[in-house]
């Protein structure tokens, strides 16, 4: 017993040690970025920007269309995002804990994620938010609040945030059945 005690204490360690790892990275990535001035005005590297041409900026080498490849990556981020959870905990313990919960994490996070990518391939089209609006010729001020209502609910950022919540109580379901 003593042996498991400490073999997921070691665990723990290691996944301390990879995070605390991975945050100063990102935080020295970014804080390079901010010292060249890169993203200070509208962000350069946007598939907006990508699809325009001439008006990207790519880490400052200039206009780069986007490629199939990026799409792929970018689209399939909730299936990236699994890969730490299952290596740092879920494969040296042996076990999955909830799976109920696990599978709640990962449905709510490609719903929320899909729905948002939607949104953002058709370069700020969202379909249900445009059908919405469809009648609407007049400037935003002059919508009705039950029209501007419905739209905010259909909206990308609001629906990746709603699921975004159900993602973040799920996981810490999930973390806590992995400890009994």
């Amino acid at each position: 017993d003593n042996y498991n005690n400490n073999y997921y204490r070691n665990n723990n360690w290691l996944c301390l040690v990879v995070y605390g790892c991975f945050v100063i990275g990102t935080a020295l990535f970014y804080r390079r970025l901010y010292r060249h001035q890169f993203l200070h005005g509208s962000f350069p590297m946007s598939v907006r920007a990508r699809l325009s041409p001439g008006r990207s900026n790519v880490f400052g080498h200039g206009h780069k269309d986007i490629l199939i490849r990026d799409v792929c990556i970018f689209a399939g981020l909730p299936v990236l995002y699994q890969i730490l959870p299952i290596a740092c905990s879920m494969y040296p313990r042996g076990k999955a804990g909830s799976l109920m919960a696990l599978n709640m994490v990962y449905t709510t996070l490609v719903i929320g994620w899909s729905y948002r990518a939607f949104e953002r391939w058709a370069l700020d089209g969202c379909l249900p938010m445009k059908y919405i609006l469809r009648n609407e010729k007049t400037s935003l001020t002059k919508i009705d609040a039950i029209t501007m209502c419905l739209a905010a609910i259909f909206s990308p950022t609001a629906v990746l945030h709603f699921f975004t919540g159900f993602t973040l109580l799920a996981g810490y379901m999930h973390s806590r059945s992995m400890n009994s």
